[in-house]
């Protein structure tokens, strides 16, 4: 990455805080069964928190490309501990979980874009696949009906196995987030394997 602050940096911050509002969603649906008060303070403790201000009020600027990743490190943190945390007491939550996700992808959404292509940028310039230099996926297929693409590497999985957890259910609770941002769209999101996934006009 550069040296000087750009408009990369600016468009990955933003995926970054758009995972941690994930994080913030379900922090929320805890508390509402009393789940630990003091979750978000034990969550700031083991991982960090994300700040508020503006990206340049807090960047460190002789070391751009080191500070973004840190703050990769603590929202994939953030989200594969709490998810991992509240299905563990009960592994029913992952139906609220789903409509968390979705309800949250519905906030984002990209009901008013009419090609497949710009739907799939659309994903990618919102849904957090670690840093540009990491390439974790792969384009196969850009149309105006149909867009695919294949997932190179699993940037997500070191996070969930740190925890206990299954990187499958991110997985799941991501597809849940897509098709909340798809909903009232033209299009569907399919997950054709385990690392193929593809948009199609309805």
């Amino acid at each position: 990455m550069s040296a000087f602050l750009g408009p990369i940096h600016h468009w990955l911050f933003n995926k970054i805080q758009f995972q941690d509002q994930m994080v913030e969603n379900v922090i929320a649906y805890a508390e509402t069964f009393g789940k630990e008060d003091n979750l978000r303070e034990q969550l700031r403790l083991k991982y960090g928190e994300l700040e508020k201000q503006p990206l340049e009020d807090i960047i460190d600027g002789s070391n751009i490309h080191g500070w973004l990743q840190d703050r990769v490190i603590v929202v994939e943190n953030r989200l594969a501990e709490l998810v991992v945390d509240l299905l563990a007491a009960d592994p029913e939550r992952i139906k609220d979980l789903k409509r968390i996700f979705f309800e949250s992808g519905k906030e984002k959404s990209a009901a008013g874009i009419d090609s497949a292509d710009m739907i799939y940028r659309f994903l990618s310039d919102n849904l957090l696949d670690g840093m540009p230099c990491d390439r974790a996926n792969k384009v196969l297929t850009e149309e105006d009906d149909h867009a695919v693409w294949v997932r190179n590497t699993c940037v997500h999985k070191p996070y969930w196995d740190a925890v206990g957890g299954d990187i499958s259910l991110y997985y799941d609770l991501r597809a849940s987030l897509i098709e909340g941002m798809l909903y009232g769209s033209n299009f569907e999101y399919i997950r054709a394997d385990e690392n193929t996934n593809e948009i199609k006009r309805k």
